[in-house]
């Protein structure tokens, strides 16, 4: 037989299950605690959708637990009911609402009622999908495609890994610390990247700066101080500027305290003023002012000005000769350099006059003498050579700058093929003489292109066992001859002995002294 204890107190409230409630309706378990199997709780009224559905002038907060949602629609104020549940009618919305939800908060739309703020602490957050416009915030302000992996600003179609897309005439990216600004801007058919603010705009790669763009509008590279509309820095020894359509190539090169710029391929350089050209350089290195089919080293198409001296001759690191007031240039054939001549056809530069084809030429002529002794090592030390007599620094005639003549040697080359006069004079002395046993040395020109004698002298010098008075016995040797010389070949005056001769630089006796050895070339035809 069951009991059933309500109990109403004098503050109004009702309690079952208690002689003693705590709030206007106080429901007390009949087992609170223990392993009894009877059933505690509160029994609230089943309905199915239909019902819940056909209500009217329902009260706020009333609750039902909807048992059947097969009958009757989600329409209206049972727009909520989609599944079998507890419900209160909600007077703000006049509308049944679950009692309690899933847990997954993205099933259902909602609103914000204020600020709110989720600390995520250790913790992450991942949104995973497959849509193409899977997550997006006020329309096409932000869009994360997560079919193809990209973000779109400005657009729910990226179609690279960011897209940002902007009205005509705006900006678009922007990186700034608050007072340093790099932006990208769109406008009047013109794409802009740069800073905002007076700062340099630099490029790198591997971490290290590349390339600048100053403030004021100068471009490094390889330089983040360029103090020009373009610098490029390098090392020495390497290009810095390249040009190229893939076959032709233009550069320019620093190396060794030289700068080069040219081609680097086997094609012409052409210099122009307002896109006409002016001047050319071609691949096997002709120059041409006027023209792009130079025939000589220099070629000019057009007239020719010169409003200083005009030096003619010399070679690739020594000046030519300027001639003198009233000389004219004469042409000396193919192949060959003008000459300043006068008028009457005489040269009047040093040297003797020969006739060469019907031609008056001042011959070529060396004449040197000694500013010292020279001793020359026997052939034993020299590998069998005769040894280029050297102190033969004084130059008396050099009128073509052929010789040259150091401490230790001497060379020298003729200006054309032809006929030439050899006149050798020196006096020898020599302390290697042991027991007076004669020796003989040999003097003369020496070919040291083909390494042989093309003229000389020998005669036996006899010097007895005693010094004579004042030194060593001297003997004079003279080489009075014509020969036949080329302008290809290379030449020098020398003296060849089995033992060590010197070559005396004064010839010395009691009433003085004065140079004794002179050596000469001279052309004869």
């Amino acid at each position: 037989m069951a009991i059933l204890v309500i109990s109403l107190s004098y503050k109004s409230q009702v309690g079952i299950g208690t002689a003693t409630p705590k709030s206007t309706l106080d429901i007390t378990a009949k087992n609170a605690t223990g392993s009894s199997t009877n059933t505690d709780g509160i029994l609230i009224p089943r309905v199915d959708r239909q019902r819940a559905l056909s209500m009217t002038s329902v009260e706020p907060s009333t609750l039902i637990y909807v048992n059947n949602i097969s009958t009757g629609t989600a329409i209206g104020q049972a727009s909520n009911i989609d599944a079998v549940g507890f419900y209160y009618f909600d007077g703000s919305t006049s509308k049944w609402t679950k009692l309690s939800t899933d847990s997954n908060i993205y099933n259902a739309n909602g609103s914000l009622t204020g600020n709110r703020t989720v600390v995520q602490g250790a913790n992450t957050l991942a949104f995973t999908g497959t849509q193409v416009n899977a997550v997006s915030v006020d329309g096409n302000t932000l869009s994360v495609d997560a079919a193809n992996n990209r973000v779109g600003i400005g657009t729910t179609t990226p179609d690279t890994k960011l897209t940002i897309n902007t009205p005509d005439n705006s900006f678009g990216l922007n990186h700034t610390n608050g007072s340093v600004s790099l932006k990208s801007y769109i406008g009047g058919g013109v794409v802009s990247l740069g800073t905002t603010t007076a700062n340099d705009l630099r490029f790198t790669t591997n971490n290290t700066q590349k390339m600048s763009i100053t403030s004021a509008g100068n471009v490094g590279i390889g330089t983040s101080t360029p103090d020009s509309k373009l610098t490029i820095t390098a090392p020495d020894n390497s290009f810095g500027l390249h040009h190229t359509n893939g076959s032709t190539s233009l550069k320019s090169y620093i190396g060794g305290g030289v700068v080069s710029l040219g081609t680097t391929t086997a094609n012409d350089l052409r210099f122009t003023t307002n896109n006409t050209q002016k001047m050319s350089i071609t691949s096997a290195g002709n120059v041409g002012i006027g023209t792009v089919t130079p025939q000589k080293t220099l070629h000019v198409s057009g007239s020719l000005q010169v409003t200083n001296e005009l030096n003619v001759g010399g070679d690739v690191s020594t000046a030519g000769s300027p001639g003198i007031a009233g000389q004219v240039l004469k042409s000396n054939g193919p192949g060959a350099p003008p000459t300043w001549q006068n008028l009457a056809g005489v040269p009047s530069s040093i040297g003797t006059v020969i006739a060469v084809n019907g031609q008056f030429l001042v011959a070529q002529e060396i004449i040197v003498q000694m500013t010292s002794d020279f001793t020359a090592m026997p052939l034993s030390q020299t590998g069998n050579i005769p040894a280029a007599i050297g102190n033969l620094n004084n130059k008396i005639v050099d009128n073509e700058n052929l010789y040259t003549g150091t401490s230790s040697s001497n060379s020298f080359k003729v200006s054309a093929d032809g006929v030439y006069q050899i006149t050798m004079n020196a006096q020898l002395s020599t302390t290697d003489n042991p027991n007076g046993t004669p020796t003989m040395p040999v003097l003369g020109i020496w070919d040291d292109t083909i390494n042989a004698w093309v003229a000389r002298v020998n005669d036996v010098y006899w010097a007895g066992s005693v010094p004579v008075a004042g030194g060593e016995p001297r003997q004079t040797y003279t080489l009075i001859t014509s020969i036949p010389m080329v302008a290809s070949h290379i030449y020098s005056f020398r003296l060849g002995n089995t033992r060590e001769v010197t070559v005396r630089h004064l010839s010395s006796g009691s009433t003085g002294s004065g140079p004794v050895t002179q050596m000469s070339v001279k052309r004869l035809k």
